[in-house]
């Protein structure tokens, strides 16, 4: 068996003719706007990212706190954040409102860098080179620590379209793929008690406002569906929050379906 691990950086320079590095700046402004952000820079003074955090105001009075760091890791402010939200009546709120920024933003950013790449990636190369040198009956485990989806579309080479989440093991024999933290695509559903009748707005926002209000109070299922658009509030009728991570220093908030039984062990869906 093959095991092939991503982190941040594979998404950070996965446009073979934009790498990072010292003439960032002098390349296209959009291009440089829209890369996928390594962990420090999720919360950065970014136009775009400052315009997608403007949605979940419940996060907006942490944001310095995130964006400030000093000589810390940003996985570091976050994990102290979070655990600070267990005693204070307004932290489960806020931390909601960072994943929903994160599935949000870099939802956006990943479509936007894809648009910019023009199908040419990295990721996709390397599932080519790795599919001509596989022995016939080799299984490649693909594991990344990434919520974007840019890993997708070179899957899709290899016949693996995902359309369900438990696509990523049992679509295809060769192919295992796990999302350690999550997708920004993917939901867990919340139980419709939670929500009053809100199936029917409109927009998404009044949805998502909601489920933050009372982040502290949901039922968030082990369910795992797959959105098509974002920011995701309901899908198939059902309303979703976020199946995404927080980044935190100790690693140990994993967010995958507990159907995914192909690595040693049962892996825990992520909570709120």
């Amino acid at each position: 068996m093959l095991m092939v691990i991503f982190g941040a950086g594979a998404s950070y320079d996965s446009i073979p003719s934009n790498p990072p590095g010292p003439n960032d700046f002098s390349r296209r402004i959009v291009a440089n706007s829209y890369r996928p952000p390594l962990a420090n820079q999720l919360f950065e003074e970014r136009t775009f990212f400052a315009e997608t955090l403007e949605k979940y105001k419940a996060c907006l009075a942490i944001v310095p706190r995130l964006r400030h760091l000093g000589n810390r890791p940003l996985e570091e402010v976050l994990e102290e954040l979070q655990t600070e939200a267990e005693n204070y009546p307004r932290g489960p709120q806020q931390m909601a409102a960072v994943r929903y920024y994160l599935h949000d933003m870099l939802w956006a950013c990943g479509d936007a860098w894809l648009r910019e790449a023009h199908g040419v990636t990295n990721y996709r190369t390397l599932l080519d080179e790795i599919d001509r040198c596989r022995k016939t009956d080799e299984i490649v485990s693909l594991v990344t620590f990434n919520y974007d989806t840019l890993l997708e579309p070179g899957l899709e080479d290899l016949g693996l379209k995902i359309e369900h989440v438990s696509d990523y093991v049992d679509k295809n024999p060769h192919y295992k793929v796990f999302k350690v933290h999550g997708s920004v695509n993917w939901g867990q559903v919340v139980g419709k008690a939670d929500l009053e009748q809100s199936r029917h707005d409109h927009h998404p926002l009044p949805t998502i406002d909601r489920i933050i209000g009372r982040a502290n109070k949901l039922q968030i299922t082990q369910s795992f569906v797959i959105s098509q658009t974002h920011p995701m509030a309901w899908v198939d009728g059902q309303p979703v929050f976020p199946a995404i991570a927080i980044p935190v220093q100790k690693k140990n908030d994993i967010c995958m379906p507990s159907t995914s039984n192909c690595m040693a062990g049962e892996v825990a869906p992520c909570g709120h």
